[in-house]
């Protein structure tokens, strides 16, 4: 395309000189005749697409990673929606989504107390007494607050009297964007709003409670 677009170019630019009577002539200059080193590697060059050998160059590995890191991507999530079926249901339901990126990966102020406590609230395997409860690590699931309710992700975030003062920060910025009463976490997580994810990561960062 771009020997087309030159040759309708000075095309152009010919007829236009015609037009105002100048005088054009073409003489061809016989570039390579004469010159030892050019006429070697016009020689060279022949022989080279007259004898039909290829170079076997090596491809380099860069050229196809990116269809290997796709192809493992594929699989990975091909894996997780399997996987699903039998186990992990919760965490598939609300927080599943096909993207190779980490949901972390978007809040670059997170720290690392956060993070893995949001990544235990969103798997349902947190070390509140609740969960080390269900797997027979405790004896008792109840909260220190009062000694009669379940200290699970929910009563510490709502209703533990540990936590009042953290949860009336929190509850105000929810009220700010428009979220009322009654809470719930999980639901808000999978939002992924960046001012409600900093929201709960700054009561997790302040209560003394480990999540």
């Amino acid at each position: 395309m771009q020997e087309f677009r030159d040759f309708f170019t000075r095309g152009d630019k010919l007829y236009k000189a015609n037009q105002i009577h100048k005088d054009i002539e073409l003489i061809w200059v016989p570039s390579h005749i004469g010159i030892t080193g050019n006429e070697n590697a016009d020689t060279a060059a022949k022989a080279a697409a007259e004898s039909g050998s290829i170079n076997q160059a090596e491809i380099p590995y860069s050229d196809i990673f990116s269809v290997i890191k796709q192809k493992c991507i594929s699989e990975d999530q091909e894996k997780i929606v399997n996987m699903a079926q039998n186990k992990g249901q919760l965490y598939f339901n609300i927080f599943y989504k096909k993207n190779a990126q980490p949901w972390f990966s978007e809040f670059k102020y997170l720290n690392r107390r956060a993070i893995v406590s949001i990544n235990r609230i969103r798997c349902n395997h947190t070390s509140l007494k609740a969960d080390l409860h269900r797997f027979k690590i405790i004896e008792s699931s109840l909260c220190d607050c009062d000694g009669k309710s379940e200290q699970n992700i929910e009563h510490i975030f709502w209703q533990c009297k540990k936590c009042t003062k953290e949860r009336k920060e929190l509850v105000s910025q929810l009220n700010s964007l428009n979220y009322f009463e009654p809470f719930n976490l999980r639901a808000l997580l999978a939002k992924n709003d960046t001012n409600i994810i900093y929201a709960i990561s700054s009561f997790i960062n302040q209560i003394k409670i480990k999540i």
